[in-house]
């Protein structure tokens, strides 16, 4: 038999499939760019945001928060814009936003972007805690 597919979701993300003459209802897709945390120094992180089909966030907000304990509460150290790592339009485009900043030792950190950053492709994401 035949199928079909679209292969990115459109702006709002909806996806429609089906199989021969039969279509499917619209469903709404939820995405999240891959966003990797990675202490580079003592005092410095950066926070990688990889994102594919052509969508880029260069210009776009990541929030570096830091907790006492892994459940917070999270309190925003800095919020520097993403630049560009790769060619924007590259496959998998990377941006890229670092911190420097000195954290008291036991905090946890955390990078974030809002959903309002990710829009309209894609959804808010945290990336994964780093213990100091």
């Amino acid at each position: 038999g035949a199928y079909w597919s679209r292969p990115a979701p459109p702006a709002p993300p909806l996806d429609r499939g089906g199989a021969g003459d039969l279509a499917a209802a619209a469903l709404n897709v939820r995405v999240k760019p891959q966003l990797a945390l990675t202490r580079l120094a003592a005092t410095r992180f950066r926070a990688d945001v990889t994102s594919a089909g052509g969508t880029t966030f260069g210009g776009k907000v990541i929030v570096f928060e830091r907790a006492r304990n892994r459940r917070g509460p999270w309190t925003k150290v800095a919020a520097p814009k993403v630049k560009h790592t790769s060619s924007p339009t590259a496959l998998n485009a990377v941006g890229s936003a670092t911190l420097t900043a000195r954290l008291p030792k036991g905090t946890f950190v955390r990078a974030r972007l809002a959903p309002a950053s990710a829009r309209p492709c894609y959804d808010g994401t945290v990336s994964v805690l780093l213990g100091l």
